[in-house]
Order: C-alpha cells, then sequence, then structure tokens
C-alpha cells in the first residue's frame, strides 16, 4: 500500500476514477502512463481487489446523517458525488464523501478536510458553496447545492465530432438545456459564435479564480472536468481537493507533482511550487481546450506529453476554432512556458477576456522578436539562423519599399501646389513610385521562388516558418489587389500563393486551414472557362481537396473529385508538346493517378491500384524520359514496385526496385525539393526487403532494413519534424524486429520497437487523425507481445497487452491482447490472476462484438472454460 501523504496515494485516486469511467482498458491506458509507478500501483490496487473494496457498490449508500441518498451524480479521484435529499428543509443537495477504497489512508482524510477548509473560506457566484459537513459512521462528507450542467469535458466529449468554427452559443445551449427543467437562463447569453460563448464563460471562471487568490486559495487543477457550465450562463469551479493555502508550501514536495498531468503548468509538472499564475495557465489550457473542443496537448505518451508541455508545443487553435487573433493572443499569454511572461493574476486574464469581448485593446502583447526567436532556435538549431535570415528579408523588404513611394508620392503632392515645374516632376515621380511598386512585387516574387518555397516549404523543420511567410505574402497581395495599374499580375501571385500555401498546410495536416486556401482560390478562379494555366491551378486545388478527404476516410468525395480532374487533364495534356500547360497536366494527371492508386488500395481493388501506380509511371516517363534521373519518377517507380509486390508479382518488382536503388545510390542528386533522395533511398530498401520477407528470405531482407534504418535516423536527425520519416523509421523498425523474433534475439528486436512504438507515438500526437500511423502503432505492438513471450517478461507483457487492448479493433487487437493477459495469469499469483482473468474477459468481450470466436478446445482457454462470460462466448458462435 502507499504511504499515507504520499504523492502516489493522489496516482491511486486517479486511477480508481481512470477504472470507474473506463474499465480495465482505461486503467491500462493511465498505467500505461505512469509507469515509474505502476508496479506500486498494481500492487495497491491488487490489495484492494482482495479486500473487495473495488466491487463495493457505493450505490449501497442509503443515508448520512440528515441527508437519504437518491443516486449518483459522479466521481473523482478522491470523491464520490451523490444526489441526496435534506431531510429537514426538503431540498435536494450534492453530498460528497471519500471514497470508501481510500479511507484506509489517513492522507485521503486530510486532504478532504483541506478540500472544505478551502472552500468555506470563498463565497463567490463562479465557487460551489458548503452548506453543511459532518462524519458519520467514519465517513467524512460535506453538502453543496446541487448545480444542473455539464461538466466542460462533458461538453468537449459531446461536441468533439464537430467543428468549433462551425458551432454557437445556441448549440452549447442545447446541450446543456435538457438538464435543467426550470432555468431561468436569458436568451443575449448564448447569442454569438462558440469562441465568444466559451470565453464569455471562462472569463466568469477567472473571476471565482481571483476571489480565491485574494483569499489565499490555489486551487492548482484547473481543467475543463472541474468546471461546471449551467444553462443559467453560469461557470462553476469544482473539486478544490488540490488546493493549497498561501504559506502552505509543505503540500509541495520536491519531485512531486500534483495535478492532472495534461493541464499541469511547466512548474508543476518540474515539481516547483505552485502560485497564482499556476492558475492562471490551467484557466487557459482550460479555455484552450473548449475552443479547439480537444485537449491542448496529444495525450499518447506520458513522456512525450510531459516533452510537449515543456516545450509549449500545443496544437493549433488558429485554423480549427475560429477565434480573433486577440483571443489567441490571450490564451498564448495564459499559457507560456515561462512562468514570468503569464499574466500576473487570475484578474488581468478575466479583463483581457472581457476586452477581447467587447471589441476593446487588450493588455497582453505578443512576445518580442528575439523571444520567439530563442524558442525556435532551441528546437530547431540547424536552420535557426537561415530561416530567421529569410524571413526578417522577406517582411521587412515590401514594407520598406511601400514606405519609400508613400513617401515620394506626399512630397510631390505639395510640391505640386507649389510650382508648374513640380507638375513635370510629379509625372516623373509618378513613375519611379510605380518602378518602386514593381520593385516590391519583383522582391517578394523572387524571394517566394528563390527561397520560402524551394529553401524552406519543403524542409520540415521550419516548414511553419515558411507558411508564415506565405500568408505575409498572400496578405501583401490582397492589400495590393485594387491597385488597377498592377491588378493582372498581382492576381496571378495571390492565385499562385493560394495554391502554395494550401499546398503546405495540406502537408502539415492543417486540414481547416487548407480548405478554406482552396475555397478562396476556386471563388477567383470561378466555374466558367479559364486559360489553361488557370484550369491547371483549378485541378491542382480540387486535387489538394481530393488528398483531404482521402486521409479523413471521405472516399466518396475524393473519388468525385478526381472525375473532375480526370476530364480537365485529360484534355490539356492533349495539347501541343512542350507548351506549360501540356507539362503541368500531364504532372497533374501523374497526380491524379497516385491518389486513385491509394483510393482503390483502400477498398481492396488491387488491379486497379496497380493500373493507376503504372499509368503514373508512364505518363512521367513520356514527360521525363524513361531513363530521366529524376525524383518525382522514382518516387512513382518505388511505389509502383510495392504495388507489384502487393499484388503477388515479385518477378516484376524486384528489377523496378533493384535499379532504382543502384541510379539513387549512382547518382548523387542534389538534395533540394521534397522528397529529398536519402528518403527514395530507403524507401526503396525497405520495400525491397518486404519482397524478400514475402519470400521467406529473411536473410536477403536484413543487410536492406538495417541499410533503410540508418537512413532513416540520419534524416530524422537531419529534419526532426520529420513525421513522416518517424513513421517510415517505425515500419521499417517493426520489419527487423519481426526477423530478430524468428532468429530468438529478443534484446534487439525489443530495442527496436520501442523506438518503433516512440516513433508512431509522436506522429499522432502532430496528427492524431493519421490513419497509417494507428495502424502501425497497433502492428508494432503485436510484434513487442511475440517478443516479450520469448522473453517470459510477464509484467511487461501484461502491460503491452493492455496497450494493445486500449486500441480497439476487434480481435486483431483486442482478441489477441486478451490471450496474451490469459498466458499472463497462468504464472499470476491466485489474487493477480483473479484480476488478469477479469481483465481478459473484459477484452474479449469487445472482440466477441467484432466477430471473435474462441476454440474452446486451446489450452489457452482453460482458466475461464468454466466462467459464464466464456460460455455465453460460445453460445453466440452456436447461435
Amino acid at each position: 500500500m502507499p504511504d499515507p501523504g504520499h504523492p502516489l496515494e493522489a496516482l491511486l485516486a486517479e486511477a480508481l476514477a481512470c477504472l470507474d469511467s473506463g474499465g480495465p482498458a482505461a486503467l491500462a491506458h493511465f498505467l500505461a502512463a505512469h509507469p515509474a509507478e505502476a508496479p506500486q500501483l498494481r500492487e495497491a490496487l491488487g490489495d484492494l481487489h482482495s479486500l473487495d473494496l473495488l466491487t463495493a457498490q457505493p450505490t449501497d449508500l442509503r443515508q448520512l446523517g440528515e441527508f437519504r441518498i437518491l443516486g449518483r451524480l459522479g466521481e473523482g479521484g478522491m470523491g464520490v458525488v451523490y444526489l441526496a435529499e435534506q431531510s429537514s428543509l426538503g431540498r435536494e443537495v450534492a453530498l460528497k464523501v471519500v471514497r470508501p477504497e481510500l479511507l484506509l489512508f489517513e492522507g485521503a482524510r486530510e486532504r478532504f478536510r483541506r478540500e472544505i477548509d478551502a472552500v468555506a473560506r470563498l463565497e463567490h457566484a463562479a465557487i460551489v458553496p458548503i452548506l453543511a459537513t459532518g462524519t458519520d459512521d467514519g465517513v467524512p462528507w460535506y453538502a453543496m447545492p446541487r448545480l444542473r450542467g455539464c461538466s466542460g469535458e462533458a461538453v468537449v466529449k459531446a461536441l468533439a465530432s464537430r467543428a468549433p468554427r462551425e458551432l454557437t452559443g445556441a448549440d452549447l445551449h442545447a446541450l446543456l438545456q435538457p438538464v435543467v427543467a426550470d432555468g431561468t437562463d436569458s436568451e443575449s447569453l448564448w447569442r454569438g459564435p462558440w469562441w465568444q460563448v466559451v470565453a464569455r464563460l471562462v472569463q466568469k471562471a477567472a473571476l471565482g479564480i481571483q476571489h480565491a487568490h485574494a483569499r489565499g486559495v490555489l486551487h492548482r487543477d484547473l481543467k475543463p472536468s472541474n468546471l461546471m457550465l449551467t444553462a443559467d450562463g453560469r461557470a462553476v469551479v469544482l473539486d478544490f481537493g488540490l488546493a493549497q493555502a498561501r504559506g502552505d508550501e509543505h503540500l509541495t514536495r520536491t519531485g512531486s507533482a500534483a495535478g492532472s498531468p495534461a493541464y499541469m503548468a511547466p512548474e508543476q509538472l518540474r515539481g516547483e511550487g505552485a502560485d497564482e499564475r499556476t492558475d492562471v495557465y490551467g484557466l487557459g489550457a482550460t479555455l484552450h481546450c473548449l475552443l479547439a473542443l480537444r485537449a491542448p496537448f496529444a495525450q499518447t505518451d506520458a513522456e512525450a506529453l510531459r516533452a510537449r508541455i515543456l516545450a509549449g508545443e500545443r496544437h493549433p487553435l488558429r485554423d480549427r476554432s475560429g477565434a480573433p487573433p486577440e483571443l489567441l493572443l490571450v490564451v498564448d499569454t495564459a499559457m507560456d512556458v515561462e512562468r514570468a511572461r503569464r499574466y500576473g493574476s487570475a484578474q488581468a486574464f478575466a479583463d483581457d477576456l472581457q476586452a477581447v469581448l467587447d471589441g476593446r485593446p487588450i493588455a497582453a502583447r505578443r512576445l518580442p522578436w528575439h523571444v520567439r526567436g530563442r524558442r525556435f532556435a532551441q528546437r530547431h538549431r540547424g536552420l535557426a539562423a537561415a530561416a530567421a535570415a529569410t524571413a526578417v528579408f522577406l517582411l521587412a523588404l515590401p514594407p520598406l519599399l511601400l514606405w519609400q513611394q508613400r513617401r515620394a508620392n506626399d512630397d510631390l503632392a505639395a510640391e505640386v501646389a507649389r510650382t508648374d515645374a513640380a507638375n513635370r516632376a510629379l509625372a516623373a515621380q509618378v513613375a519611379r513610385a510605380d518602378h518602386g511598386m514593381n520593385v516590391t512585387i519583383d522582391a517578394v516574387d523572387s524571394l517566394l521562388g528563390s527561397v520560402a518555397l524551394p529553401k524552406l516549404r519543403n524542409l520540415p523543420a521550419v516548414q511553419s516558418v515558411a507558411a508564415d511567410l506565405l500568408d505575409d505574402a498572400l496578405a501583401l497581395f490582397d492589400r495590393l489587389a485594387d491597385d488597377q495599374a498592377q491588378a493582372h499580375r498581382v492576381q496571378h501571385l495571390r492565385r499562385r500563393t493560394l495554391l502554395d500555401a494550401a499546398q503546405l498546410a495540406t502537408t502539415l495536416a492543417r486540414n481547416d486551414k487548407a480548405t478554406a486556401l482552396i475555397d478562396r482560390l476556386l471563388h477567383l478562379l470561378g466555374n466558367g472557362p479559364v486559360r489553361d494555366d488557370e484550369e491547371v491551378q483549378r485541378a491542382r486545388a480540387r486535387g489538394l481537396l481530393a488528398w483531404i478527404h482521402y486521409r479523413a476516410g471521405r472516399a466518396t468525395a475524393a473519388a468525385d473529385l478526381l472525375a473532375q480532374n480526370r476530364v480537365a487533364l485529360t484534355r490539356l495534356a492533349a495539347g501541343p508538346a512542350g507548351a506549360p500547360a501540356t507539362v503541368a497536366a500531364a504532372r497533374e494527371l501523374a497526380e491524379t493517378a497516385d491518389l486513385e492508386c491509394g483510393l482503390a488500395v483502400e477498398r481492396g481493388d488491387r488491379p486497379a491500384a496497380l493500373r493507376a501506380s503504372r499509368e503514373r509511371v508512364s505518363t512521367l516517363a513520356a514527360l521525363l524520359g524513361a531513363k530521366a534521373v529524376d525524383v518525382e519518377l522514382f518516387n512513382a517507380r518505388i511505389s509502383l514496385g510495392a504495388n507489384l509486390r502487393d499484388a503477388g508479382l515479385p518477378g516484376e518488382a524486384r528489377p523496378l526496385l533493384e535499379s532504382a536503388i543502384a541510379d539513387l545510390t549512382t547518382h548523387r542528386l542534389p538534395e533540394k525539393g521534397w522528397p529529398v533522395p536519402r528518403v527514395l533511398l530507403a524507401m526503396a530498401q525497405h520495400e525491397l526487403a518486404s519482397l524478400e520477407v514475402d519470400l521467406e528470405q529473411p536473410g536477403a531482407a536484413e543487410p536492406w532494413l538495417r541499410s533503410s534504418l540508418q537512413l532513416f535516423d540520419d534524416l530524422v536527425r537531419d529534419y526532426p519534424d520529420g513525421h513522416a520519416l518517424r513513421r517510415h523509421r517505425g515500419r521499417t523498425a517493426n520489419l527487423l524486429a519481426a526477423i530478430c523474433n524468428g532468429a530468438q534475439d529478443w534484446a534487439e528486436a525489443r530495442t527496436l520497437l520501442e523506438q518503433a512504438l516512440r516513433d508512431q507515438e509522436r506522429v499522432l500526437q502532430h496528427d492524431p487523425g493519421d490513419r497509417a500511423a494507428v495502424r502501425y502503432l497497433a502492428q508494432h505492438r503485436r510484434t513487442l507481445l511475440v517478443t516479450l513471450r520469448g522473453q517470459q517478461d510477464w509484467p511487461a507483457l501484461e502491460d503491452a497487452a493492455r496497450a494493445l487492448g486500449a486500441l480497439g479493433g476487434g480481435d486483431e487487437n483486442t482478441g489477441r491482447a486478451a490471450r496474451d493477459l490469459l498466458r499472463c495469469a497462468s504464472f499470476a499469483d491466485p489474487i493477480r490472476q483473479r484480476w488478469l482473468l477479469d481483465e481478459a474477459l473484459a477484452l474479449m468481450a469487445q472482440a466477441a462484438d467484432h466477430g471473435m470466436r474462441p476454440n474452446p478446445a486451446d489450452p489457452l482457454y482453460g482458466l475461464v472454460r468454466d466462467d459464464l462470460r466464456f460460455r455465453a462466448f460460445l453460445s453466440r458462435r452456436r447461435r
């Protein structure tokens, strides 16, 4: 059992809350996020299980003092909240009691008493008051008014599938209204877009926290689940269980982090003392979550989560929330990783939120350029200097030239009023001003063409810098759009910049932004006849939109767009040989074929995939020459080799892949554009190794895999934010680990798989919707089960099986996880065995819903053969 007062007690409470809310799968995910404490937590949970404390039914509680228990409202880490009736006054209240499992710990009682003492000091509309306290049969409790509404966490879960920028306050009102029968809400509270209503509610909560701070109380655990939103327009802060009175420093121990990891301030993660600015961070994180309808940081791995919080690498808000820039700056200031740069108080945070709502200037200011530069340099040391110099040059030159032009025109206007000679000078100066405008446009065009796009857009470490430069250039062209003298050229550059920005946003998985840019471009181009070069632009925009639909699983929408492109591009590609529009259309046809290949693979149509892949190669070969040394053609040849292998045609695949490897090794192509030649070489070696594995030649595959893995290691080091590189490296490491498993080299296999898992988890932090990374993550976890069985590391196998089961996915994942938990149960003591069998049967129930039918004759099921739940699976099969 954890020592009373030890921080492990708080983790045990959170583990119990996970078990209550999500069952064994949620508990397994929680334990995986706390690997250092997991053994002690499992021991404590096992002890509680052996004492039958985990199976106790909290609803058996019927009376506490004068309060009659009516039902259960919810639970947290330390407490359970019941709906109760106060007999003396005949009113319904919320009654909070310590979880019965934790009454064994004196620390739990102390924490509960601390919560009561903290809330008793406070009296504010945004803080739920205490009506009465007491202890009954050794169970401490306190009563609060019953709040009718939803927690912020419940709101996020209910609306997570919706796009926040498309929601309004009415959507939130509709969600809250059903839980209130007699609300007295005002419609005016719910008017406006989503961001406006959310900011209004969090502003009220901030005023409540300011009230607490003024009375010496820090909350220290602000998060969406601790914010109750009511249909009468209130935001009420809950759960002061981690509250700390000012000066009560013994509550913050070195190395101990209080609070929920996903919403902790950086100083809490480092085990430092909390202050008012720590709560400001929690308020900002809560606002971020409500604005985006997702947590600020991706939560897949505890170590990676900690690193992202400390670096301030949050999910971007700009494209998702629809909030104005001023509100985004307020969130940035509240969640700054440096405590000294945050708002000094909750009041200052609330004041700026009110200023945003009122349309007034805010007090927060963007970080100074040198601070932003320092933070960028810390993350991307290799390219920081070059990127900064480029950004300064691109951003500074156009305003300088425009300023010179305006100054010249102002000076001339004054002289015109004085002499006729000035009139003659005016014509000359206007000509020079027009020349200055041309120089400005030339400069931006040149820098975009020679620096921002080829040198920044395709380097993963600075793609965000390139995106910002494109945004600034687009803003400049928007301002110049009304200049009649430059209208034609500006519109051309405007369209080209929109297309480049949309393509980069798609690469960065900023799909909302990319879609908005594509819509702007298609609106500018219109639906009628256009010039050939503009038709190619229109086709490229549709192709990007098709890619976004494909990545989101909307195959029909993607196919419709590709069908439109094929008609238009086929006509253009038949134009005069060598004409720019003809060449561009041919390249776009190759891109169309590539995406058509992907759609065919998704629906399992291998022949169609192979036809599309062949078309891509033949189109590029006809355009460039069959023996051309071109990165795009190499890419197409390697992709065709992979499709030939998948189609069971190794005889055709092998020479294609071997020749690609030989050419890429022989020709030293410059590393410009993307993908760079090293990426293609690594991918070709991986595909050739996969072919050897298919032919059951692991000895021939291993050298290619090791060479490919070394290339990917070098590439990830050179391009640390190259998420696709990490995804491919993980896939290569998994295949090499499978060969190591076959050779019973368990130690190397385990090392490779641990790295592969870290790679896919990092990819998913960046883009949770990356379906390939999700698929590879499950594949790596399944391979790891084989490795751990070989090592007979049963505790690690338990953890790995739980992690696989938490991914879901039917028999492939949950079924395998259940079987490995049964294997572990065979080697466990009776108490742990009972625990493992319950987990295994719960996973088998999930797998049964996806068609799993266990074989009762398999000795593996011996421990559960007589269990009623297992018999139910068998009867389901007979039916």
